[in-house]
This record gives C-alpha cells, sequence and structure tokens, in this order.
C-alpha cells in the first residue's frame, strides 16, 4: 500500500495500486506524490472517443485515456470551480 499526498496536503490516497496520470488536487493543482520532492505535475486529460452503453443502445462520447472521465463530467467540474 502507498500513501500519497499532495503539495499541500489537502488532498491524500491510500491506493494499492497507481493513480491515473491525470489525477490532481483540486486545491493546489499538483499531482499525489509520496514525498514532497517527488511530486510531477498530473497529464491533462486525453480525450479519445469512447463506445459507452446507454438505455438507448450504444453511445460514442469523448473519454479520458486516463481515469476515465467524459468529458461532460470533467467540463462540469471546471464550471462549478468557475462558478465559485
Amino acid at each position: 500500500m502507498l500513501f500519497l499526498r499532495c503539495k499541500c496536503g489537502k488532498m491524500e490516497a491510500l491506493v494499492s495500486e497507481p493513480l491515473p496520470m491525470c489525477t490532481k488536487c483540486p486545491e493546489c493543482g499538483s499531482g499525489l506524490a509520496r514525498n514532497k520532492q517527488s511530486h510531477l505535475d498530473p497529464a491533462p486529460h486525453f480525450l479519445v472517443p469512447t463506445e459507452f452503453k446507454t438505455e438507448l443502445g450504444y453511445e460514442i462520447e469523448a473519454a479520458c485515456k486516463y481515469c476515465g472521465k467524459t468529458d461532460r463530467e470533467i467540463r462540469g467540474k471546471a464550471s462549478e470551480k468557475a462558478k465559485h
């Protein structure tokens, strides 16, 4: 198990597998790492066309290759931040 933390310490994770490369703290924007010296900048979301099963059949939508979040989910979080 690995204990990871962002630079500001507000985001923490106890994981057994690596986190997606695009994971970042909403406060400081840093990636999560074992210690302060090993922080890397998180990768931007890499959107690829992905097929999702819906009630109406299959639908193609852009989703992040690393974390699986859809473009709509990513943009939704960005617009929520802008409101605050």
